[in-house]
């Protein structure tokens, strides 16, 4: 097992150059190194605040990584408008969120995400071992049994490893 920094980095609306210029400046670090950074919203985020947030960062040479995109149904709730997104930044959704999530949208979001083909990345949004434990078994489980095995594949394993060993560019489009 290799552990490489990173963090969840959290945009909220009026605080976005703030944020930009914290991960310029390294207090914020991006994924293992690279350019990518691992980006988070609140649940209620709009399509145009990603979008302007996704622009941003990319002007100041960034790659975003969507984390847990299955928690923002304004934005990732239908599959044209998740593809739009996908487009210029990568999609995480939890593994917890294809089988064990209680709440039918976020299960569903995720699961309509990975049919489409619109995810990059599964992780565990693991906190500690008493909350949100990092138990990812049961959403591997589903990738496996409900995807074909490439992209059962890059998404458990690939896309990951080619991020973090020499920060590929990993997008389709844009």
């Amino acid at each position: 097992m290799v552990l490489a920094l990173g963090c969840e980095v959290r945009f909220i609306n009026g605080h976005t150059q703030d944020v930009i210029d914290r991960i310029l400046s390294g207090q914020f670090p991006t994924l293992n190194g690279t350019k990518y950074i691992l980006t988070e919203f609140l649940p209620i985020v709009d399509m145009a605040y990603v979008i302007s947030v996704i622009q941003q960062l990319r002007m100041a040479g960034f790659l975003p990584v969507i984390a847990h995109a299955e928690r923002y149904p304004r934005v990732f709730g239908n599959a044209e408008r998740a593809r739009e997104i996908h487009k210029s930044a990568l999609i995480q959704i939890n593994a917890y969120s294809l089988v064990d999530e209680k709440d039918s949208i976020i299960k569903g979001i995720a699961r309509m995400l990975l049919e489409n083909r619109l995810v990059n990345f599964m992780g565990t949004d693991a906190h500690r071992m008493d909350h949100r434990a990092p138990n990812a078994a049961s959403g591997i489980r589903y990738i496996r049994e409900n995807c074909d095995p490439a992209y059962a594949r890059a998404v458990l394993w690939d896309n990951a490893k080619r991020l973090l060993r020499l920060g590929e560019h990993l997008y389709l489009d844009g």
